[in-house]
């Protein structure tokens, strides 16, 4: 069975995970993270130049690779919320999808991005909505770029909190029927998610001015859902760069439903030496989206383009 490379280009850093299918679960084969990033803040000033602690990394790995993801910010995403039917066709989707991008971003069209487009589970008034994610071509040439430096085809993109519910959904499966809140804890931002019965809900970025204030803000997404997305939410998980144990501490005081660390690797087997499995027990919170990348995705599609 084939190896999935995974590599998540955060801001901070380059995280990276290779996985292989087997008979009794997915097994981890590699976790690992490089100081190295790329600029995908401003893809356009950056000259592709190389990683070198990435490739290094990739050039002694042990691993035949079958497939590749790159997986992205969500920050260099451009993301569309919008009303329609969950059976408008690709075509109504597509003008529908034109419109949000001449509106948003004056001088782009489409068919300058990779974009995904999710249903949404309806909101409280009945309200039917859908999420499409586009990355610029650009980011998605620049990762191929990096990637064939090694020899590797690149076989589809992601962004960060995306991936990340392909990891949740994997890793608690007794969570799969239930309205899962997922927080994603960036500096000076929140990036909140929601899964009903592992569909898209809601999707929202919250500003974190403090760390302190977590609880405070996490509190006030809830009071939101509850008003307008959602009847209930069964638990709330936090994970990401950013998260501390004062901060799941202050989420875990401020609601009154179960309120826990992300566990990237909770169900997965590991092929890790010792040294590696005491590092990814530390990391597990930090690596939701690089796992989930390595993945097929859980969530419903509704077309690509």
């Amino acid at each position: 069975m084939e190896n999935t490379l995974s590599v998540l280009f955060d801001h901070d850093r380059t995280y990276i995970s290779v996985v292989k299918p087997t008979p009794v679960g997915i097994a981890l084969e590699q976790i690992d993270s490089v100081a190295a990033t790329i600029n995908v803040a401003d893809v356009h000033e950056n000259a592709g130049e190389a990683l070198q602690e990435f490739e290094e990394i990739l050039k002694n790995n042990s691993f035949e690779i079958g497939s590749a993801t790159a997986v992205f910010p969500t920050s260099a995403a451009a993301i569309h919320q919008f009303p329609a039917s969950a059976d408008a066709s690709p075509n109504e989707i597509r003008e529908l999808l034109e419109f949000e991008i001449r509106q948003q971003m004056p001088g782009y069209k489409t068919d300058d991005f990779e974009t995904t487009v999710y249903p949404m589970a309806a909101q409280a008034d009945g309200t039917e909505m859908m999420i499409a994610v586009s990355i610029e071509n650009a980011l998605v040439e620049l990762g191929k770029g990096i990637f064939a430096k090694s020899q590797i085809t690149l076989s589809r993109t992601e962004v960060s909190q995306f991936a990340a519910h392909t990891a949740f959904l994997y890793n608690y499966p007794e969570h799969g029927q239930n309205t899962v809140m997922l927080v994603s804890v960036q500096e000076q931002f929140l990036e909140i998610s929601v899964l009903k019965a592992g569909r898209l809900a809601y999707y929202n970025i919250a500003s974190l001015p403090t760390a302190a204030q977590i609880g405070e803000v996490c509190e006030r997404e809830m009071q939101n859902l509850l008003a307008e997305y959602v009847p209930a939410i069964d638990a709330v998980f936090l994970f990401g760069p950013a998260l501390t144990k004062q901060m799941l501490e202050s989420v875990q005081n401020s609601l009154t439903v179960e309120v826990a660390r992300l566990n990237s690797l909770r169900m997965m087997r590991s092929a890790l030496d010792e040294r590696a499995r005491q590092y990814s027990a530390r990391v597990a919170h930090v690596f939701p989206a690089c796992i989930g990348g390595a993945l097929p995705s859980q969530l419903e599609v509704l077309t690509t383009a």
